[in-house]
């Protein structure tokens, strides 16, 4: 057991000389902490101070002395440390205290002093888990001796200066002439009282009255939160939206016009337009500059109905859409002329012949039957000649039934507006005075029309002179030749208005055949 003894007393004496030599490392460090961070706090602002009580137990089996230590025996300890923060986490301090010892043989206090090193840091604010080292010597009736203990404790900060909570600890006496090591465990309440460590000075943040993320200097709008759609133009600025149309500004054609109900698939963000103001929108229009006015198309959305053939029946309406109602318009198809099978402007109820073209007469027997006249829907064909004086204007009596006949017919077709009386000469003679020849005579047989009951603002006097040519004179000779320029020299009547049924479009009456020549005129 004494071999035992001494090998932990050796052990004592060299841990204890590893640890004297180690407190003078840690002074050292000290300072140097000390002087790296005497720039943050005063001397007293970092001044600390720790008190403890503490209860524990001596350990027997490095306990041997026969009177006190040799069975497990009851122990407590009080201390007192004044300490210098070396750090925020860091301390160096002075340790004064008691260890009292109570055995068979009373209560023996051992006085002790000496310094020590404690590390630890406040988490959340509330709690300080630390640990701390201290050496130093210890007084007894044997004289003084080496003492060391080691500490680990959680205390709760009760305000930013005062902190109180548990500990435990174990401490080492190591023997000196023949005095006996001693050594135990104990627990109890720590407390401390220190000046708040500064908290580092953190710079404020660049201002954000928006808190949006984007400080106000380089806010657009710092008054005004980007949200989560802010705007790629105006940096810290949310997307606008003037017309409140859900359509944001940098996308709306139209910023300040919503979009309503019926929105413009061609310009995002505005409204459909309506360019003709007819009440169909234009995406929908398919006359976007056109009216459909009072009478729309109903085959086409947005436009007005057309009238093909001018009849003022509506083409929607007009059961015969490219042939005028004319003057005597069908009562049982609307837009329809009274069918009219040889197309001579007599309709067949009244033709007394139906199927042979003519014109119409006064005569109820003859109405519509073949005579001087025959009306076409692009002429009136005359069948004998209009005669004039020999290179003269003056139309010869002999004319007078040709001219009662085209008279009676334009009065009693009322159908025809206007119509063309158009002269025309042979090849015979100057260019320019046969042009003059034909314009006159034109003229000549206007004003005989005119003077017998036809308006004058239906007839329109031109003179072609030998340009329009029945039949091309170039290589006849004699008779052949005296009968081409006798069929070339004629007056024609072409009816303009209505205007003639263009090529292609239906009609409603039989085809009348082909109108023989126009008589030759006396040139």
């Amino acid at each position: 057991m004494f071999a035992a003894m001494s090998t932990a007393r050796a052990m004592s004496e060299r841990i204890f000389s590893a640890r004297k030599r180690a407190m003078c490392g840690l002074l050292t460090a000290a300072v140097s902490l000390y002087a790296g961070s005497a720039t943050a706090q005063s001397f007293s602002e970092r001044l600390v101070f720790h008190a403890d009580l503490g209860l524990g137990e001596a350990m027997p089996d490095v306990s041997v002395s026969p009177v006190i230590f040799n069975t497990p025996t009851f122990s407590g300890s009080l201390n007192a440390r004044l300490g210098v923060h070396l750090t925020q986490q860091v301390s160096l301090h002075v340790v004064g205290g008691v260890w009292n010892v109570f055995g068979r043989g009373g209560m023996t206090p051992h006085p002790n002093v000496g310094l020590g090193f404690r590390i630890g840091d406040t988490v959340a604010n509330f709690f300080h888990p630390f640990v701390m080292v201290e050496a130093g010597p210890t007084f007894s009736l044997a004289g003084p001796k080496p003492w060391w203990q080691a500490t680990a404790g959680l205390e709760f900060m009760l305000s930013p200066r005062i902190g109180l909570g548990p500990f435990i600890r174990y401490a080492y006496e190591t023997r000196t002439n023949n005095d006996t090591d001693r050594a135990g465990w104990l627990a109890g309440a720590s407390f401390t009282f220190r000046t708040p460590w500064p908290q580092p000075v953190v710079a404020a943040p660049p201002a954000d009255q928006d808190s949006d993320g984007v400080i106000d200097t380089d806010d657009q709008c710092p008054t005004v939160a980007q949200g989560t759609t802010p705007d790629p133009a105006r940096r810290g600025c949310p997307r606008e939206d003037n017309d409140h149309d859900g359509i944001y500004n940098d996308e709306d054609q139209c910023v300040d016009v919503a979009q309503g109900d019926h929105p413009d698939p061609a310009r995002r963000g505005c409204p459909a337009g309506d360019a003709d103001s007819d009440g169909v929108l234009d995406p929908d229009d398919q006359c976007v500059n056109e009216a459909q006015g009072e009478h729309p198309d109903p085959a086409r959305l947005g436009c007005p109905d057309a009238d093909a053939d001018a009849d003022g029946v509506f083409n929607a309406q007009d059961q015969c859409r490219d042939v005028p109602a004319g003057d005597s318009p069908d009562p049982d198809r609307l837009g329809c002329p009274i069918p009219d099978r040889d197309g001579d402007s007599v309709p067949d109820a009244v033709d007394r012949c139906p199927d042979q073209p003519g014109s119409p007469r006064a005569d109820p027997a003859r109405n519509g039957c073949p005579g001087i006249v025959t009306v076409s829907q692009t002429q009136l064909t005359i069948t004998q000649q209009i005669f004039f004086a020999s290179n003269s204007d003056r139309i010869l009596p002999q004319s007078t039934p040709v001219l009662v006949a085209v008279s009676e017919a334009l009065v009693a077709t009322p159908r025809i507006h206007r119509i063309s009386v158009d002269g025309h000469t042979d090849d015979v003679g100057n260019d320019a005075r046969n042009l003059d020849l034909s314009q006159r005579r034109a003229a000549a047989v206007v004003a005989w029309l005119s003077s017998h009951g036809v308006a004058a603002d239906r007839l329109e006097p031109h003179g072609f002179g030998e340009t329009r040519p029945l039949q091309p004179v170039e290589g006849l000779r004699a008779r052949a030749l005296t009968d081409a320029r006798s069929r070339n020299r004629r007056v024609e009547f072409n009816i303009v208005d209505p205007a003639p049924r263009r090529p292609g479009a239906a009609a409603v009456t039989t085809p009348a055949p082909a109108a023989p020549a126009a008589a030759p005129a006396t040139p």
